[in-house]
């Protein structure tokens, strides 16, 4: 059976008055941060909303890469997009009910792109950050082989 290590991270918080706010990651810069506009924050920083969508977007990408790697292979392009509703609930107040990544890959071949489908659905089921979440986190995939 196989052993699996534990890992910490940390990270940091200054408040920088009103609704505004420092971060840094042990080993990240530091980013600026507020609440959202429409929750009375400053526009053009980023807020936990963001950082928490990012987080899953991100996720799924690292957890892709490495896939990738161990096939050492490499598609021609990969974007992604993310969305989260965040819905107000009687037992937990604002939660994000909802995440959805959409992904698109572009790829030579068509083996190339069965390929790049298994390993989309493993990197989505493997993501420890949507796991971490009560949102129920959906992946739409959009592989193309280029011409």
């Amino acid at each position: 059976m196989r052993e699996y290590k534990s890992h910490t991270f940390k990270g940091s918080v200054k408040w920088t008055g009103g609704r505004t706010w420092d971060f840094a990651g042990e080993s990240s810069p530091m980013i600026h941060g507020s609440s959202p506009v429409r929750f009375r924050g400053e526009e053009g920083k980023l807020t936990p909303e963001d950082l928490l969508l990012a987080s899953v977007n991100t996720c799924i990408i690292s957890t892709f890469s490495a896939y990738l790697a161990r096939k050492d292979f490499e598609p021609i392009g990969y974007t992604s997009e993310v969305e989260g509703l965040l819905e107000h609930t009687d037992h937990s107040g604002f939660i994000f009910t909802k995440i959805k990544v959409k992904v698109y890959v572009t790829v030579g071949t068509e083996e190339e792109k069965a390929q790049v489908i298994e390993m989309l659905e493993k990197a989505h089921k493997d993501c420890w950050m949507s796991n971490s979440l009560k949102s129920e986190t959906t992946l739409e995939t959009e592989v193309i082989v280029a011409d």
